[in-house]
Order: structure tokens, then C-alpha cells, then sequence
């Protein structure tokens, strides 16, 4: 008879030897082949062993899932740690589309403020004037102030480029060297904060929070949303190299900054966003996507809105919670959340026809889905299952041949899709004559997107005052022309101010100006043909031939 020597065990449970056979593995979870082993005890039944088990033995190692055992000891080695499947509810199963669904109760649209634009309508306001809603002179000033703090810290380490306090003209290398400086932070108490990383008051967007807080702050202020509101996920575009830049492969924009928000579904107007800085231990233990919808949904808004989100955000607990604030919720579902029917009784077959509806409703909240090339799946507490809808489908017929047909569409699925894309409106309208530029500065980056966000929010405000006068708005092209112009006009004190003086807003209203340029003048053929135009000789010798020069250069790059 075998006899094995004693093994030094890491755990306190006692390891088996060979000669007394290991549990067995039904199958591995290593995935490792079974094999016997190859010398049995007198008397001893052979029991089938993974090679892993088997190689740990001899080792006098434990397997991992022995390790598993010993973390869980209330499981089994051959039992998976996820909890059980939800049992289904007795007697529920999934509704034909054919059969009457009941009207849930919606709550009625009780906004804080009128619905539109918060601004004077007897009054005429200029693209400059929509613009400094969002990016005010005293948020200027403060880009100015440590922009010049900044720029003479590097100087002070050994930068070589020349500098002199913000000017209201400048030439290229000018222009470079305040790119280069650009500042929003006091860089003195910017290692205040530094020195708390690791902590609880340390933020991650220290650079950047008084700005955030501004434009977050006149996003609010002068604009109520409509009843209809989305929420999706914004991607900004960086290379920077910072903990809290995100992946996502199915958005356009692959790497970059994250950020939740809110906006009005009908015109794509930025109401209300987070920026995502990375995982952190959730306030509530719902959920990352449960709490940034409640954090968007502040109560400035009123009461009676309805929400619009996709499977990543839509939940049984969080549609539930938006009822109890008065909030109506619509989405599509993913069908391993929690909270969602288990049931298979009358399920969806995998052959239906295209159009078949299924539902199920638990009080307020309706689970339905329908058939279209795929399976859909939707979550509501706002309609009902079929109301009778029809949509176009093109179908292919067994010629190869398309026609076109009416296939039944549930409510709910009918009005996601005309109100879910107002980030995806907001997005474009921001991409259209974006002013982004490659920095490796995070901080520069998300700069760059809300000076963005400031002048689209500007332009959908000029539309939204536009229509209340019954008058044609401008387009945005060129809304973003005449707000260059009278940037650039902006000027109380022209180059008569000494370097030496203290600085003024302006200096870098026109660093914002050639920001906006780039796009403008890059996108139009006739560029510099409108900038001549728009400086004539008389008016060159008052600005100064340095910012026709410093324009043109920008242009071109």
C-alpha cells in the first residue's frame, strides 16, 4: 500500500493525498481533461480526476477550486458562485398583441418654468450676447488671470518663448504661445489639491471645476426643456494620458472622456451633464447608470417629464424610483436585469413573423417585444402595450425582388425612436464646426467641448427666440460668423494699453475667436475673401494687421 508523504498545506482544511483520491471534477473548471489515476489503493474505487487536480496533489498545492471552496465554504467545488435564477411569477405569462392592455396612470406635465428659451422676448439679442450666457467676461477674466500665471511659471522653469501679458492683437507664434499657457485653475492651488490625492477630497476635475460649474450653471438657467428628455452617453475625443479616459467600442468616438447627459429630445439643447472621472463606490449601491439618470433629473426641472434611455441605463428599480418622483420612463431593456419577467409561457418564437408583439405589465411598469429583423425589447411606464400602429418595412421577397409593407408597431417602440436621439442631435450640431484641436492636455480638451456646448446651446437659444417672433433664425454657419465678428469687435480698450497693464477680458475673448475660426474659415472656400471684406483698409489700421495675419494663419492649418 502507497503511502504519502505529509504536505505542508496553505489552508487549514486538509489537503487529500493521492492515495486517498480527490473529489471529482464534473467537469473541470479549469477545463482541463479528466484522466484515472494510475495507482490505486487496495480496495479503492477509481475516481475520475483532472490533470489539474491531479498536478496540484502531487505539489502539495491546492486547486482553485478547493481556493474557491475555501473563500465560499458554504458552496459546493463543482457549484458556480452566481445566484440562482429568478423563479417565474405563477400564472404570468406574455400577452398577444391582439388582446386589450389597460392605460397606466401617466402623471401630468407640470414643468418649474415655461417650456423655451429663459430670456427677455422683447429684447434683440446678438450671437455675443447668447454666447457670454454660458462663457461670461467674469469666467474670461479668470482664464485670462491664470493663463498669465501659468505662462510665467514656465517661464520661471525655463521656457524660452517670449511672453507678455494677453493683448488684445497678436500674431501666430502669439497665438502658439498662449495655446501652449491656457489655463482655467489657479496653478497655486492647484497643488493644494494634488496633495489630496488618494482621498475622499480630492477632484479629479479640479482644473476644469469652475468652469464646469458655470456652464452646467447657465445650461439650467436659461433654457426649461420640453417634456421630452434623453439621456445617453457624450464621448470627447482625447489622447491625453489620464486615469479616467474611457473605452467604448460602439460609439464613433472610441477613446476620450465620458460624460452623461441630459438634453431637450426635440432640439438637441444641452440641459444638464457629468463628466465620468472612474469607478468609484456608488452612493446609493444601485448602480453607476441607475444613479447618473436620478443625478441629471434634478428637482429644477418640475415634474411629469418623460425620460428616454437605452438598455445600458434601463432597470425595473430605476423606472420604479422615476414614478415615485413623478418622472414617466421609457427604454429599451436588456433581458437579464434584474426585475424582468422570467416567465417563457407564450413567449416569443424564434420564427415569428415580423411585427408579432408580446408584453407583459406588473402595475406601472410594461414589458414588451417585438419582432422586426430582431427582437426587440422595451421597458415603459408611460404607454400602452398596442394601440394599433403601423410602420414601413421593406420586405424581401423569394424573387430576390423588395416590396414595401405594413407591419404593427408597439407604441412604446414608435415614440423611442422619435425621441431618443437627443444627445445624438446635440452631438452632431456640436461636430458640425467643432473647435477641437489635438492637445495632450486633458484639461485643454474638455475646454475646447465647452466652448463648443456655449456657442450650439447659444444658436438653438437664437432659434428658440427666433420662433416665439415668427421670424426666419439664422443658420449656424452663420451664427458662428457673426459671433466671430463681433467677438473681435469686443474690445474697450484697443492696442493703445500697455503690456504692463492689468488684463483685460478681451485679450482672450480673440483667442476664443481664432478657436472658432479654425472651423469656420477651414470650412468655407471663401473665407478669406469674407475676412477682407469684413476688414477694410480703414478698419485693418484700427485692429491692427496682426490679427488679419494671425486669422489667416489659423486657416490655414
Amino acid at each position: 500500500m502507497l503511502v504519502s508523504s505529509p504536505v505542508r498545506s496553505r489552508s487549514p482544511s486538509p489537503l487529500p493525498s493521492v492515495s486517498q483520491g480527490l473529489p471529482p471534477c464534473q467537469p473541470c473548471p479549469a477545463g482541463f481533461p479528466l484522466k484515472k489515476p494510475r495507482r490505486q489503493a487496495a480496495g479503492q474505487r477509481s475516481v475520475p480526476q483532472c490533470s489539474s487536480a491531479r498536478g496540484a496533489a502531487r505539489r502539495g498545492r491546492r486547486t482553485r477550486v478547493q481556493r474557491q471552496a475555501d473563500r465560499c465554504p458554504s458552496s459546493s467545488l463543482s457549484r458556480s458562485h452566481s445566484p440562482p435564477p429568478p423563479l417565474p411569477v405563477q400564472g404570468e405569462r406574455w400577452m398577444d398583441g391582439s388582446e386589450q392592455d389597460e392605460q397606466p396612470s401617466v402623471h401630468p406635465f407640470a414643468p418649474a418654468r415655461t417650456p423655451g428659451a429663459q430670456l427677455d422676448f422683447t429684447k434683440e439679442y446678438s450671437p455675443l450676447e447668447l454666447f457670454q450666457l454660458t462663457f461670461s467676461q467674469s469666467v474670461v477674466q479668470t482664464l485670462c488671470t491664470n493663463t498669465n500665471k501659468k505662462a510665467q511659471r514656465r517661464i520661471d522653469q525655463g521656457m524660452k518663448t517670449p511672453w507678455s501679458p494677453l493683448e488684445p492683437v497678436f500674431s501666430r507664434t502669439r497665438f502658439e504661445a498662449i495655446s501652449w499657457a491656457v489655463r482655467i485653475s489657479d496653478p497655486d492651488t492647484d497643488g493644494q489639491n494634488d496633495a489630496l490625492r488618494g482621498t475622499d477630497r480630492y477632484d479629479r476635475l479640479f482644473r476644469l471645476r469652475l468652469l464646469i460649474d458655470e456652464v452646467v450653471a447657465a445650461c439650467r438657467s436659461f433654457y426649461q426643456p420640453r417634456q421630452q428628455l434623453s439621456i445617453d452617453e457624450r464621448m470627447v475625443a482625447t489622447n491625453a494620458r489620464i486615469g479616467f479616459k474611457q473605452y467604448m467600442k460602439a460609439k464613433p468616438t472610441k477613446w476620450g472622456f465620458k460624460l452623461f447627459v441630459l438634453s431637450d429630445a426635440c432640439n438637441g439643447y444641452t440641459c444638464d451633464f457629468n463628466v465620468y472621472t472612474g469607478k468609484q463606490k456608488s452612493p446609493t449601491g444601485k448602480g453607476l447608470s441607475h444613479d447618473a439618470v436620478i443625478n441629471l433629473l434634478t428637482p429644477y426641472l418640475g415634474t411629469g417629464y418623460q425620460v428616454y434611455v437605452d438598455n445600458w441605463y434601463t432597470s425595473t428599480a430605476l423606472f420604479q424610483e422615476l414614478h415615485v418622483i413623478r418622472f414617466g420612463a421609457c427604454g429599451t431593456c436588456r433581458e437579464n436585469r434584474k426585475g424582468y419577467p422570467v416567465t417563457k409561457v407564450n413567449d416569443m418564437p424564434r420564427n415569428a413573423e415580423r411585427g408579432t408583439v408580446k408584453w407583459i405589465r406588473q402595475g406601472q411598469m410594461l414589458y414588451v417585444k417585438w419582432m422586426d429583423t430582431r427582437e426587440v425589447k422595451m421597458c415603459s411606464t408611460l404607454h400602452m402595450a398596442f394601440q394599433g400602429d403601423t410602420t414601413v418595412r421593406n420586405v424581401r421577397n423569394t424573387d430576390g425582388t423588395w416590396t414595401s409593407c405594413r407591419v404593427p408597431i408597439p407604441v412604446s417602440v414608435r415614440e423611442y425612436n422619435k425621441f431618443m436621439g437627443g444627445v445624438d442631435l446635440s452631438d452632431a450640431l456640436l461636430t458640425y464646426y467643432s473647435i477641437r484641436r489635438k492637445t495632450m492636455k486633458w484639461y485643454k480638451a474638455l475646454l475646447f467641448h465647452f466652448i463648443d456646448v456655449a456657442v450650439v446651446n447659444g444658436f438653438l437659444l437664437h432659434k428658440d427666440l427666433a420662433a416665439q417672433k415668427q421670424r426666419r433664425p439664422l443658420t449656424h454657419k452663420r451664427f458662428r460668423e457673426l459671433l466671430v465678428e463681433q467677438l473681435v469687435d469686443f474690445h474697450p480698450g484697443r492696442a493703445s494699453a500697455a503690456a504692463s497693464a492689468p488684463v483685460s477680458s478681451p485679450g482672450l475673448l480673440l483667442v476664443v475667436v481664432l478657436w472658432v475660426q479654425l472651423v469656420d474659415l477651414v470650412a468655407s472656400q471663401s473665407l478669406s475673401v469674407t475676412l477682407a471684406q469684413w476688414i477694410a483698409p480703414t478698419r485693418r489700421q484700427q485692429v491692427g494687421g496682426d490679427v488679419f495675419i494671425a486669422v489667416l494663419m489659423v486657416s490655414i492649418i
